[in-house]
């Protein structure tokens, strides 16, 4: 096994956060497959319950939209890490290399794409746009938007994680009418692990 895309920490990171307090084990939990898993699991768990990717792709993806003969285009990630190419109707509109200029401008914080002297004229699929969208550890080093985001994701990836290492079934039992029934409530989520994520939560979600 191997770490996806998403994950949002390192193995070695994880290790060394989970065994600050425990003796060495020999029954295998802290095998490199089993925490893999482990950040594979939790890093994709918070991507659903934020709504969101998180973590750009290492390359370009291609957005298909419909065109709605507005100057505007919102992306369905952010924030924008970069912009390969942006077409209507097969056309291939440049980015606007000055202000003087026609093109596409792009708004990383918002995510969104603007056109200059072009529209993105109605029509079903017309629209393509190849962009990088989301957080990148490359511009963590420059950028605090990034490095704050990516700072937090991975530490809640760890809290998230270690609760799960430690409390493979979390929940509570709750009593049911007169104390004869009871009831599992899980309770995967730790408050602090939330708390980290609500900045990076889609609307809505």
């Amino acid at each position: 096994m191997s770490l996806n895309a998403n994950a949002l920490t390192t193995v070695a990171t994880l290790r060394q956060w989970l065994t600050q307090s425990l003796t060495p084990e020999t029954d295998g939990r802290l095998s490199d497959a089993n925490l893999e898993a482990l950040i594979n699991r939790g890093s994709g768990a918070i991507e659903s319950w934020c709504d969101r990717a998180l973590v750009a792709p290492a390359t370009a993806l291609t957005y298909t939209f419909d065109g709605d003969d507005g100057r505007r285009l919102v992306l369905p990630e952010w924030p924008v890490v970069s912009v390969s190419t942006v077409s209507v109707d097969g056309e291939s509109i440049p980015a606007r290399p000055s202000l003087l200029a026609e093109g596409y401008v792009v708004r990383p914080g918002e995510a969104w794409i603007e056109l200059v002297g072009y529209r993105f004229s109605r029509g079903i699929a017309n629209v393509t746009v190849s962009a990088r969208l989301g957080y990148d550890a490359t511009l963590a080093a420059t950028d605090r938007r990034h490095r704050r985001a990516l700072d937090d994701l991975g530490q809640a990836c760890l809290l998230l994680c270690a609760y799960w290492f430690e409390k493979p079934v979390g929940g509570r039992l709750t009593s049911g009418v007169e104390g004869h029934l009871q009831s599992f409530q899980p309770d995967l989520w730790p408050e602090e692990v939330k708390a980290l994520l609500l900045p990076y939560r889609r609307l809505g979600a």
